[in-house]
Formats: structure tokens, C-alpha cells, sequence
């Protein structure tokens, strides 16, 4: 029987010689099948042992590998073979892992202790212009995600080098960042689905008379800084024009006097302009207090009601308690007097069998005293 590892190897060497045969255009056109009817986990265990076998982990020397006959470039291509399969198994798991119930070859500490010391000392063979490096690269990125802690217990025994370049690999930083950026868009995305969630018909009505009114106190603030703006030019505009003018020409007094005239009728509409906002204001807080009482009054309304709820479900709750209380006593004393019962009436049988067996004697005895007397 030929081993599964050894099965591995065979089939992924004829896979990398595309177009060279009838036989792997056949083995590449069945492989995703094939890879799906093997079991992960023994697949795990045996692409594992590949990589021993194959001399790639520099855990084993390359004359075990050179033993399957196999040039420099068929092995490359094998390797490929068996860090992409590997890829494509510990890519589901991810999942598993994210919900802390992963299961299988890869839960066990020792088995991923094994995989990741195959694979670490992989970095100092592979390099970045290769073609196995970024299966590589995704294989240990997976390997860290499956288990950052044991994962990186195992990487810190290693040389510095081999930490620099998985660090680069993996992302640390990026990571962090990205998981800021995710907990920020979480956050975001929880405030929104709360303000689309839906309402009371109430609730929504008030809430949208309480962002209409913000928008008109905001826009009645505008208008009064508008206003107040408005009033600053126009005051600069007549001190210009008070500025060239002569007083000691009469034509000019009397412009002066018509100027001083419409600047105090303009006083007199923005102070009365200025009024009326101050009193829309004054009913606009009016309105929001009372808008703010109602909604209390509501709040407290349903905190009673919720309240008169929970009362109704103890009572509910205790005069439950106490009918199955009531049951319990019931079925008690029935199955007391069942018992009774059946003690009076074994005491009963047996007080007859008694007098039975006391008449029995007696009429014996009778017998034998006139047998005796017949002698």
C-alpha cells in the first residue's frame, strides 16, 4: 500500500508537468476532486511529512529527499504543490479559529508546533523572487491567525532574521492598525443601525419635532448673527459717509440729518427684527423644554408600566409556585392514603388468612379427637 504522503508527492509532481503528458493533464483536470475526497486532517499530517521528506524545512538533510530522485526544479515544484494545498485547508479553519472551536489535526499544540517548525526554517532557503515564496508568505500569515500565541512562542526561538522577515510577513503593525480602523467602523456602523432601527410611531414623531426645532434654533442663531453682522457694515457705512461729509455746509447738515434719520429707523427695524427672533427663540426653548417633559413623563410612564409588568409576572410566577406547591401536597397525601389503603388491606388479608388457618387447625384437631374416639 502506498502511503498518503508518498501518494501526495507522485501526484503533485505530475501535476507541476503540465502539457508535458496525457497522464498529468489527466492528474490536473481530477485534482480539486481528488483533493476533496481525501480526509484535512490525515492530508495535514501527510503534506507535513512532504515537507520532512522533501529536505525544504531544513529539519532533514537533502540527501532524503535527493533519494526520491527528484532534480532541484521538480522539488520546487513540489514544495509549490504542497504550500498551496496547505493554504487551501488552513484557509476554512480560519473561520473555526475566529469562534475559538477549532478542532481537528491543527487543535492539538504539538501538531501545530510540528507544521510551523517545518515550515519557519523554510525562510532561509526560499527567497523573496521565488515562486514558492508567497505560498509561503499566506501559509505562515494563516499559521499566526490559527494561533498568534503559540505561533509566535515557537518564532521567538528562532534566529533574528527569521523574526524580521515573518514580522514583515505577517503585519503586526498593520494588523493593529487595522483592527483600530475595524473597531472604529464597528462603532460607526452600531451607532447607524441604531438610529435605523425601528420605532415607537411616538418616539419617531417626537424625535422628528426635536431635529426640527434644533435646525430652527440653529437657523434663528444665524439670522441673528446675520443680523448683527448686518448692523456692523451698515454702522461703518454711516461713519464713512459722516466722514465726508462737511458740517459747515448747510446741504451737507441736511443730508447728515436724513442719513441720522434712516439710520434710526434702521436701528428701530433690526431692534424690532431682533425682537422677534429673541421671542422665537424664547418659544423655541419653550417648546424643547416641554418637549423634554413629555418625553420624561413618557420615559417614567414606561418605566411604571414596565414596572406594573414585572410585578404581574412575580405574582404570576409565585401563584404558579404555589399551585404546583398545592399539587405537590395533593399528590403527596393521595399517594399517603393510596398507601394506607394498601396497608389496611394487606392487614386485612392477612388477619383473614390468619383465621383461616386458626379454623383449619381447629376443625384438624376436631377430626383427629373423633377419630380417636371412632378407636
Amino acid at each position: 500500500v502506498l502511503p498518503l504522503d508518498d501518494l501526495i508527492v507522485r501526484l503533485l509532481l505530475m501535476a507541476s508537468e503540465e502539457g508535458k503528458t496525457e497522464q498529468s493533464s489527466t492528474v490536473i483536470s481530477l485534482m480539486p476532486e481528488l483533493k476533496q475526497t481525501f480526509d484535512s486532517n490525515l492530508t495535514l499530517s501527510a503534506l507535513n511529512k512532504c515537507l520532512l521528506k522533501l529536505g525544504g524545512s531544513g529539519t532533514a538533510p537533502r540527501k532524503i529527499s535527493a533519494a526520491y530522485g527528484f532534480t532541484p526544479a521538480q522539488r520546487r515544484k513540489i514544495i509549490f504543490g504542497v504550500l498551496t494545498w496547505l493554504n487551501e485547508i488552513i484557509q476554512p479553519k480560519l473561520d473555526e479559529a475566529n469562534y475559538s472551536n477549532l478542532d481537528g489535526y491543527l487543535a492539538e499544540s504539538s501538531n501545530f508546533k510540528v507544521l510551523t517548525e517545518r515550515i519557519l526554517p523554510m525562510l532561509n532557503s526560499i527567497k523573496e523572487n521565488s515562486e514558492n515564496f508567497k505560498p509561503l508568505s499566506v501559509l505562515l500569515v494563516h499559521m499566526h491567525k490559527l494561533n498568534p500565541d503559540l505561533f509566535e512562542e515557537i518564532l521567538y526561538t528562532y534566529d533574528q532574521r527569521i523574526i524580521q522577515t515573518v514580522g514583515g510577513i505577517v503585519g503586526w503593525e498593520d494588523e493593529l492598525i487595522s483592527g483600530e480602523r475595524e473597531i472604529e467602523h464597528a462603532v460607526h456602523q452600531f451607532d447607524e443601525d441604531i438610529a435605523l432601527m425601528p420605532q415607537e410611531p411616538e418616539q419617531a414623531l417626537r424625535q422628528q419635532e426635536m431635529q426640527k426645532r434644533l435646525y430652527e434654533e440653529q437657523l434663528v442663531s444665524q439670522q441673528q448673527q446675520q443680523l448683527l453682522q448686518q448692523q456692523e457694515i451698515q454702522k461703518q457705512t454711516i461713519e464713512n459717509h459722516e466722514q465726508e461729509f462737511d458740517t459747515k455746509n448747510p446741504q451737507n447738515s441736511e443730508r447728515l440729518l436724513l442719513l441720522e434719520l434712516e439710520k434710526r429707523r434702521e436701528w428701530e427695524l433690526q431692534q424690532q427684527k431682533q425682537q422677534e427672533l429673541e421671542i422665537q427663540r424664547i418659544e423655541l426653548e419653550k417648546l424643547r423644554e416641554w418637549d423634554l417633559q413629555q418625553r420624561e413623563f413618557e420615559e417614567q410612564r414606561q418605566r411604571e408600566l414596565k414596572e406594573q409588568e414585572q410585578q404581574q409576572q412575580r405574582r404570576e410566577l409565585k401563584e404558579q409556585e404555589q399551585q404546583r406547591q398545592l399539587e405537590i401536597k395533593q399528590k403527596q397525601e393521595l399517594q399517603k392514603k393510596r398507601e394506607l389503603e394498601e396497608k389496611q388491606k394487606r392487614e386485612w388479608e392477612l388477619a383473614e388468612r390468619r383465621q383461616r388457618e386458626l379454623q383449619q387447625k381447629q376443625d384438624l384437631q376436631k377430626q383427629r379427637e373423633q377419630e380417636q374416639a371412632e378407636k
